[in-house]
């Protein structure tokens, strides 16, 4: 996608973008759990997900509307997509820790 010009954006607004997408995983780590099963793990699934989904997306698509119009389409595609790239990659991240954290519990 940044091999073509039109998607290119400046450093700065890559981090910020990036930052925000981790700001936003936070409300998704809280959401998600691990539960223990028969030395299993799993993920519990919660009923907040999609709320916390659908309220995520419409703050997205409200700093879409807002910012559309000071930087072009080209550039407005790329801020949001590092925008959910850092959310989904610091959400699996984080899970990633918890789940060696209960995985260790497990031993002990």
């Amino acid at each position: 996608m940044f091999a073509f010009p039109i998607f290119r954006i400046p450093w700065p607004q890559a981090f910020e973008s990036l930052l925000l997408g981790a700001l936003f995983s936070l409300l998704l780590l809280k959401a998600t759990r691990f539960e223990v099963k028969d030395k299993c793990i799993y993920i519990v699934p919660t009923k907040l997900f999609l709320f916390i989904f659908i309220s995520l997306l419409i703050i997205r698509i409200s700093l879409k509307v807002v910012f559309g119009s000071m930087i072009s389409l080209g550039e407005t595609a790329g801020v949001f997509f590092l925008l959910a790239f850092g959310m989904i990659l610091n959400w699996r991240v984080m899970l990633l820790i918890k789940y060696y954290k209960t995985k260790k519990s497990l031993h002990i």
